[in-house]
């Protein structure tokens, strides 16, 4: 589980402003909002990249930053991959630095369906197997607790429909996985639980059936973000990377 309570991290202008929420185990929780609302310096501080002005962060009952390693999955996107690297080559320096085998990089590998271009540089894939790999990152040793930035974006159909049973799979395991996302028809098939921030707070915390849920019938993930983010657009910068 991953829990925030009443987190801040400051730039030039209030980045993140009180945040509180709760991620559980086995299930989906999306993390949506326009840009500028907090979502990738939440994620940044979940990770220990950057540590909150503050509040707490608790990943599976220990300070963000803290766990041991291979404890916390990262996936941050094609662009945390190095080109000049052979796919292999990447997951195997990650796993050395987890203390893991050279071996569970290409059973990881295989799981993402990559084992065939393992040799290959990462500067010559597509956008998708690019992101088959930083998905791969944040799977090597099996992790508890994972985070994952955009991962649809990239991917085919082929791709979305591998993606939607891996994430069915990590949520039947038990795992506790948070994503960032802007795609919101993959948010409406495959989330539990969907935060939505706007001007560095919590606007929406709730599971996807109840935010959904309508007195006439379903409604749109669409429109519910729409209404929910209204007046929330522009407001401030995230930090850089």
């Amino acid at each position: 589980m991953i829990r925030l309570s009443g987190v801040k991290r400051l730039g030039g202008t209030v980045v993140v402003d009180g945040v509180s929420l709760e991620a559980p185990s086995g299930a989906v929780t999306y993390l949506l909002g326009p840009n500028g609302a907090g979502k990738s310096t939440v994620m940044r501080m979940i990770a220990g990249l950057v540590r909150p002005d503050a509040g707490d962060i608790l990943v599976d009952g220990v300070r963000a930053g803290r766990q041991r390693p291979g404890a916390l999955g990262i996936g941050l996107g094609p662009s945390a991959c190095n080109p000049a690297h052979t796919a292999l080559g990447h997951l195997r320096w990650q796993a050395r630095l987890s203390g893991l085998s050279d071996g569970e990089a290409r059973r990881t590998l295989d799981r993402v369906g990559l084992a065939s271009v393992a040799r290959h540089r990462v500067g010559g894939f597509s956008l998708g197997m690019a992101q088959r790999l930083s998905i791969a990152s944040a799977l090597l040793g099996d992790p508890p607790t994972l985070l994952l930035d955009e991962p649809a974006t990239g991917l085919d159909v082929d791709g979305l429909l591998w993606l939607r049973r891996l994430l069915e799979e990590l949520k039947a395991d038990g795992r506790t996985v948070l994503i960032a996302s802007h795609d919101l028809a993959e948010v409406e098939v495959t989330a539990s639980r969907i935060v939505i921030l706007g001007r560095g707070r919590v606007l929406v915390d709730a599971t996807r059936e109840e935010l959904l849920a309508g007195s006439s019938g379903p409604r749109p993930l669409e429109s519910v973000y729409l209404e929910s983010t209204r007046g929330s657009v522009e407001y401030a910068v995230e930090e850089a990377s």
